[in-house]
């Protein structure tokens, strides 16, 4: 992996595949990684929270509800 370095040092690396491997990589070095399916989670909870107005955003559902979708 070019620049492995980089996963050292508590920096969380972020990829928007759901299974690459960077984040097969920073896993096995005990990062924690975040991936594609996250990202669109938060973006999707960032997004209602401003078109809404709203701050209780049930992001665990909307997590849930993802990854029924998933193959």
């Amino acid at each position: 992996m070019a620049g492995s370095d980089s996963a050292r040092g508590g920096r969380q690396p972020l990829d928007p595949e759901l299974r690459s491997r960077l984040l097969q990589e920073a896993g096995a070095r005990g990062c924690t990684a975040i991936d594609g399916l996250e990202m669109l989670v938060q973006q999707g909870a960032a997004a209602l929270r401003h078109w809404s107005g709203r701050q209780d955003v049930p992001v665990a559902l909307m997590r849930q509800a993802l990854l029924e979708q998933l193959p």
